[in-house]
């Protein structure tokens, strides 16, 4: 066997290892969340044993909790939140539903917010969450980054950041989204090599989007970049988002009226009120901030001055820089831009792919014996600790529910968002 064949066959067995580790690890942390996604396990329930998407054999359910996060619509229950994770969730609930495993939504105080359903919640959750480590693996390394290299961005992208401390809490929209964040990343990289491979990137990023909204923005910037450097791969790219789109905007149309739900409204994101405060919020705040949250992602700020200095920004990184950027000032005009009750950047979740690609460039800097021996070491020390204190941050996310008791101790970050701003009291130092 040569030597490329020896690589793929290592590429392989690190693949399934880090699916196996990734979901093992994410698994078995203790700490939930519930929020957002409190229905749609239920969702994916009805879906299966009733054939529709609304709640109403949970009513009682609904009562319990006064019917949070949900919405009426001509006499029906529906989760207030995208359809996305639910259809994402049918094949897990439907064996187990077939395997005759039964799945308790609630107890005798109502809802049952970290039962079996929560349990499994965090199992298909984690099983999302490491199938886009894997998947992130094979695209770093589509990027000619050294396998040992590639370990390393797929620790930091599992590890140190709200992947591991939000997305596999909860059958959240952003484990679902960030999944087909990285096939599409995956398919675009590759597409250097095979240019076929550019046209399916249609497919993930339409389910990227009815998960989140947010994933407009990769859509218009990957759409346009198609349309100007690859023509022909443009029309697939839309032909292979038409699968998931037509039957979404038919759902749409026969249960709200309209192509898209409200939560999907461009309205949502068109304030100005409280951008300004958002903004730098969203970035350096204590309680929100993704670089205080992120350290690391500093390293991807120097990944895009180093694509840059190399004239090389009008390539899939620059694609990548754009997405982030544009994806900071579209959240930031939300007025609920503190995401209620959120650890940390959840808003930056779904750039979290993006952000450790752009890392590759910093890679050979590490490496280069070219550099300076004294810029090397320090170059490589601040890196370390960047990636120890992101971890630290999100292993306490991912394992100690005291961190997000802060946003509602000792005073409800909805009715005083301007908690976010105290560097006294913030959520990953909670319980220490």
């Amino acid at each position: 066997m040569g030597p490329a064949g020896s690589g793929r066959r290592l590429d392989r067995a690190l693949f399934l290892l880090i699916f196996v580790v990734v979901f093992m690890s994410h698994f078995v942390s203790p700490a939930a969340q519930t929020s957002d996604a409190v229905w749609n396990m239920a969702v994916a329930y009805s879906l299966v044993t009733q054939g529709n998407a609304n709640l109403d054999e949970f009513e009682p359910m609904l009562a319990s909790i006064n019917y949070a996060a949900t919405e009426q619509v001509d006499g029906h229950y529906y989760n207030l939140f995208p359809i996305g994770p639910s259809l994402m969730a049918v094949p897990f609930m439907y064996v187990l539903l077939k395997s005759g495993a039964g799945l308790t939504f609630f107890n005798e105080h109502g809802l049952d917010n970290r039962g079996p359903q929560q349990n499994f919640d965090i199992l298909v959750a984690s099983i999302l969450v490491a199938l886009a480590s894997a998947i992130l693996f094979l695209t770093v390394r589509t990027a000619a980054v050294p396998p040992g290299a590639a370990m390393l961005l797929v620790f930091i992208f599992a590890f140190c950041t709200p992947v591991w401390s939000t997305a596999s809490r909860s059958l959240w929209t952003h484990g679902p989204s960030v999944l087909m964040l990285c096939l599409t990343a995956f398919l675009l990289l590759r597409g250097r090599a095979h240019p076929s491979s550019l046209g399916f990137t249609g497919l993930p990023l339409a389910i990227a989007f009815i998960c989140r909204p947010t994933n407009a923005i990769p859509i218009a910037l990957l759409g346009g970049w198609l349309l100007v450097r690859h023509r022909r791969q443009f029309f697939y790219f839309v032909a292979w988002a038409m699968p998931v789109a037509l039957p979404w905007i038919a759902y749409n149309l026969s249960v709200y009226g309209t192509a898209l739900p409200g939560y999907h409204d461009p309205s949502r994101a068109s304030g100005w009120n409280s951008f300004l405060v958002a903004l730098p919020a969203n970035m350096i705040s204590p309680g929100r901030g993704l670089l205080v949250f992120c350290p690391i992602f500093l390293f991807s700020i120097y990944g895009v001055v180093l694509r840059w200095k190399e004239n090389r920004l009008r390539d899939e990184f620059g694609i990548f820089s754009g997405v982030i950027f544009l994806h900071w000032i579209v959240h930031s005009r939300f007025a609920h831009w503190w995401m209620g009750h959120s650890y940390g950047p959840r808003a930056f979740t779904d750039c979290v792919p993006f952000l450790t690609l752009l890392l590759v460039p910093v890679i050979p800097k590490l490496q280069s014996d070219r550099t300076h021996a004294a810029g090397r070491f320090l170059l490589r020390g601040v890196f370390c600790a960047a990636v120890l204190f992101s971890f630290f941050v999100h292993f306490r996310g991912a394992t100690t529910n005291a961190v997000h008791d802060w946003n509602i101790e000792p005073v409800n970050i909805d009715t005083a968002p301007e908690r976010v701003w105290d560097w006294s009291d913030p959520p990953f130092l909670r319980g220490l």
